[in-house]
């Protein structure tokens, strides 16, 4: 059984504050103004670099399913300073939350840290001052209007930018094979919803009935079992105990919902549902995500769980853009319908041990200016700013097209895994949600230990 009584460090995290919890928001914000077609920069000035260092060795920090965007920016990059030599460093997604802490930390840190705001790495680092300023790479890529005040505010820590969020994600995107589904004689989710557990249990059922795979997860890359709790969640429970959940670990906002209280437990209880039914592909808890979408590539699973990045990852793998359409998970039972879920703790930043922090910074600008930021949408990306031309977005496939439609005209809501630190959310839950899928674990037992973890959260 995993170790329910890891202690969360929590250096840093609580002037963070109440802008922690909004983050997602920013996304929204930024989205329904890519739709919109704003493109003007706060003080209508060009994003540019400055002067600077313009040679030497850049080495930079990549993590895993983010090597196309990283190609981009480095792409534009280099035009700007041919003679800097750049090293890459891969980090996977399960070193990025935890063992990166230490490399980052050594004397052979990089120049450009892979830093997701919503881990344990971020707030220790913030505390430790182990990460260095970046309020001129702020100010000179005009962030805390190209942003928007939600997400810049929920990205600054005591006032001070520490990271930037380079794109925005919408996950929990359940990918179906349009072919599959026709010849099975099962009919496309209307709306792009799954409209109930009988429902999904009906499409798994056909499906296995067709000699295939139902829906095919990477658990053991640790962290998609509890990305199902964050689509869930909000179907469980009202908009004020959802806030409360994604906030209540602030001590200076009250608890007014236990994780112990029908609204948590209901989310994870229809989460063992979907597991118990079958739904998943065989062994699925042995295999990560990148085995889960070769299952969907070659069409041995009718459905894949994934993100909005996934579509040109699935282009590029060799499908092709109308071989496949999306939907979301099932709400619990008379819940409200199921919204696109989004995250925006994707984040670069520059260690305090870095050996080219003037470099870094260069490199930062670039990242974050308008010819870095368009650089993602040629990979299924999306940009993280509000100023990204409206025609730039003509280049998304149109699965992508649609998911901004949607959080556009229905709303998104913030991931609770992606928003609240994450020894009290990813960490912590996604180990015990594999372990309720293997008979070690309930929806109770995993609820207490979340709420034992809240009280040592506001009590450190």
């Amino acid at each position: 059984m995993p170790n329910h009584k890891n202690p969360l460090t929590r250096a840093g995290s609580r002037s963070r504050s109440i802008t922690s919890s909004i983050s997602a928001v920013g996304a929204v914000a930024a989205i329904g103004l890519a739709l919109t077609g704003c493109s003007a920069t706060a003080d209508g000035s060009e994003n540019s670099t400055s002067g600077g260092p313009s040679s030497g060795t850049l080495r930079v920090q990549v993590q895993a399913g983010a090597e196309a965007n990283v190609d981009g920016f480095l792409t534009v990059f280099k035009e700007l300073y041919p003679d800097v030599s750049v090293e890459t460093l891969p980090v996977s997604q399960t070193a990025k939350t935890g063992s990166n802490l230490q490399v980052l930390t050594s004397n052979d840190a990089p120049d450009v840290a892979v830093v997701p705001t919503n881990t344990q790495v971020f707030s220790q680092l913030t505390g430790a001052g182990e990460l260095l300023p970046l309020d001129e790479v702020w100010a000179a890529a005009s962030l805390d209007a190209r942003y928007g005040e939600a997400l810049a505010s929920a990205l600054k820590t005591g006032g001070t930018p520490y990271v930037v969020s380079y794109d925005s994600t919408i996950y929990n995107v359940v990918y179906y094979h349009k072919a599959i589904f026709a010849d099975l004689g099962i009919a496309e989710p209307q709306n792009h919803r799954i409209a109930s557990l009988d429902e999904l249990e009906s499409i798994v059922a056909a499906l296995k009935q067709g000699g295939k795979q139902g829906l095919a997860i990477g658990p053991a890359d640790n962290y998609q079992a509890s990305w199902m709790l964050d689509a869930i969640l909000p179907t469980s429970s009202t908009p004020d105990e959802l806030q409360n959940y994604l906030s209540s670990w602030q001590t200076d906002v009250a608890p007014t919902v236990s994780y112990t209280d029908p609204a948590f437990i209901d989310a994870l209880d229809q989460i063992k549902a979907i597991g118990d039914a079958g739904v998943f592909q065989d062994g699925y808890l042995g295999q990560d995500v990148a085995q889960a979408q070769a299952l969907f590539v070659t069409g041995e699973a009718g459905m894949l769980l994934n993100g909005s990045y996934s579509a040109q990852q699935l282009v590029n793998d060799g499908m092709t853009d109308d071989e496949f359409g999306w939907a979301m998970l099932p709400p619990v039972d008379s819940g409200p319908a199921t919204q696109l879920t989004l995250y925006n703790g994707d984040a670069f930043a520059i260690p305090a041990r870095a050996k080219n922090p003037e470099m870094a910074q260069k490199f930062l600008e670039v990242v974050m200016s308008v010819e870095g930021q368009t650089t993602l949408i040629a990979n299924g990306a999306l940009p993280s700013v509000n100023d990204i031309p409206k025609d730039s977005f003509a280049e998304l496939l149109p699965q992508v097209r649609e998911m901004l439609a949607d959080v556009t005209e229905n709303g998104g809501q913030p991931g609770w895994t992606s928003t609240v630190p994450g020894g009290l959310g990813q960490q912590l839950v996604d180990p015990l949600i594999q372990e309720m899928f293997n008979g070690n674990e309930s929806p109770e037992s995993i609820g207490t230990a979340v709420q034992e973890m809240l009280t040592k959260v506001r009590t450190q």
